[in-house]
């Protein structure tokens, strides 16, 4: 089932129905379990709708359906792609927790596809976000963050990740959690000499 791609948050509500219908089982149209091959489609229209049409909480629950039928059809991938964009409407909602539960999903999804530095980088992103506001969760973030790049990002694309987990905790003076992150960082780069380093910041470890 196709429906108009592009339009309005009014397509977007056609587009969530029909889904609706297809991710259930259904005796009257002779469909005994959820069709997720056109259902998933139609909630990954509904959602692009409804984000350009900033209708961020109906794009949240579409974007979040989307995943979850990515999910049926065994594509942890493009799962964690809908809980990132699911993730970005929550921080224009100012829904900070649920940017690190979201972001926190998409992480274990790209993990289960093997990918660990879009992991790596999806909870540093929810990190960021949350820090100021809930530094403790930033932490826990950064902290998963730092363990997907150990397990297997790459040091390089990794040096931002290490520099905001370190920021992280050096703002709210949990000293010896910066020290231990610069020292991780360390044991990664030495593996990876050609890595850019992350700049020089223990003078601050006071």
């Amino acid at each position: 089932m196709v429906l108009n791609s592009l339009g309005s948050e009014s397509e977007g509500d056609k587009q969530f129905k029909a889904a609706e219908k297809l991710s259930q089982g259904s005796l009257l149209a002779l469909r005994f379990k959820a069709d997720w091959e056109q259902a998933t489609p139609l909630y990954e229209q509904a959602a692009n709708n409804f984000k350009q049409s900033k209708v961020y909480a109906k794009a949240i629950a579409a974007f979040d359906k989307a995943a979850h039928g990515q999910e049926r059809l065994n594509s942890p991938w493009h799962a964690a792609k809908h809980l990132e964009k699911a993730a970005e409407c929550c921080k224009e909602l100012g829904k900070l927790e649920d940017v690190a539960t979201f972001a926190t999903r998409a992480a274990d999804c790209y993990e289960e596809a093997g990918r660990h530095l879009p992991a790596a980088e999806a909870l540093s992103w929810g990190a960021k976000i949350i820090e100021v506001a809930h530094p403790v969760v930033a932490s826990t973030l950064y902290g998963r963050a730092v363990e997907a790049v150990e397990a297997g990002g790459k040091a390089g694309a990794a040096a931002e990740i290490f520099r905001h987990a370190t920021g992280n905790e050096l703002r709210t003076q949990n000293w010896a959690a910066a020290v231990a992150f610069q020292q991780r960082w360390s044991v990664v780069s030495r593996a990876h000499p050609l890595s850019a380093p992350v700049p020089p910041i223990a003078g601050q470890l006071r």
